[in-house]
């Protein structure tokens, strides 16, 4: 049986789907091999891991591996800071390899830049808190020949074939029907709003269906992904309750396959990086934002990152919403953002401890 030798090369074998993965966070390039051996039943097999694209082109330039399994955002090399991909790197790569797949992830990415990676020659796209099951499965669809994007963007993606984001948004934002979205994307109710505008609560309802038969979805939080999509909004809304829980620990135990002591490794080490001390503990010093945006756009990411594959919704969300801000620099938004980050942080913590709690029986 093919093994992990060190933490990067394995033994080639004929008989699997050879991949490479190419991911900077180690604390996920660590434990992704053993997790699709596991949901594969040993048919995917890793062959290298690579933590930088410098290393990713050198690797490809020596072995073509089936699949490719890259995170959009990595250093250039060694010690920089994340960068996104963009279309003209990714053909470069599919230049040098055309026999290999590839597959993208991500735990931010907007649908504009995803569709130009899609037409640049990548094969499928998933965001990084989706269960190993689901990744292997799209491995094999795309190693195939098939094509495969996370839902929530598809359906962005498929707004911006059929015309422009600036028609879209225009649509959206026009008249009695902005108002509504405006006041939906703050968190507000269907009561709430048509008190306040005010209006009848029927015609509330009816400015909400409008809005999500012109984005093609059916609940009011994907309505909210959709226009982060588009660029509508950059404000995932942190102060709602509604389908943002601060621990999701069912998701959390698919996430890492079903092994608990993977999901409390993940969990701790992500919490630990919030710690005194820790590299993502930097961004409850809001100052930073505005001397080095660069640097904490790069951690925002990162944490936004973490946060997902931890199962975190409430401080995925309010780290996907600074990272939109800093890139954007909409430094007071930023700013607002991160002085709710030591509360949220407080609060998964506690939502953590009280799940361990229960499971243990204490």
């Amino acid at each position: 049986m093919a093994r992990i030798q060190g933490n990067r090369d394995t033994v080639l074998t004929s008989e699997k789907t050879k991949i490479v993965v190419a991911e900077d966070h180690t604390l996920f390039a660590g434990v992704l091999p053993e997790l699709l051996h596991r949901a594969s039943s040993g048919e995917i097999e890793v062959v290298r891991l690579c933590l930088d694209r410098s290393e990713l082109f050198r690797t490809l330039r020596k072995t073509t591996p089936d699949v490719l399994l890259c995170d959009v955002w990595m250093p250039h090399n060694s010690g920089e800071r994340p960068r996104p991909c963009d279309a003209s790197w990714l053909g470069a790569l599919k230049r040098q390899n055309p026999n290999t797949a590839i597959v993208l992830l991500s735990g931010n990415a907007n649908a504009a830049l995803v569709k130009s990676l899609l037409d640049a020659g990548a094969g499928g796209f998933l965001d990084k808190n989706v269960a190993p099951e689901q990744i292997c499965q799209v491995i094999e669809w795309v190693r195939k020949g098939g094509r495969y994007v996370v839902p929530r963007l598809q359906a962005a993606i498929d707004l911006l074939d059929i015309g422009s984001g600036e028609s879209i948004r225009t649509q959206l934002l026009k008249g009695r029907k902005g108002d509504v979205l405006r006041l939906l994307l703050e968190g507000w109710s269907p009561t709430e709003i048509a008190a306040a505008l005010p209006i009848g609560k029927k015609y509330v309802d009816k400015k909400i269906a409008e809005i999500k038969s012109i984005l093609g979805v059916n609940t009011h939080i994907r309505i909210l992904h959709a226009c982060i999509e588009l660029g509508i909004t950059n404000h995932l809304v942190a102060d709602s309750p509604d389908n943002l829980p601060h621990y999701d620990a069912a998701r959390a135990l698919r996430i890492a396959g079903g092994i608990p002591a993977l999901r409390d490794q993940t969990l701790n080490s992500t919490l630990e990086l919030f710690s005194d001390g820790g590299e993502l503990a930097v961004l409850f010093d809001v100052s930073c934002y505005r001397s080095d945006p660069t640097q904490s756009r790069a951690l925002a990411h990162s944490a936004a990152g973490l946060a997902q594959q931890g199962a975190m919704p409430r401080l995925e969300s309010l780290c996907r919403a600074l990272d939109t801000a800093l890139e954007q620099e909409e430094f007071v938004t930023a700013e607002a953002l991160g002085r709710k980050l030591p509360a949220t942080v407080a609060s998964v913590r506690a939502a953590v401890a009280t799940e361990s709690g229960v499971r243990s029986g204490t």
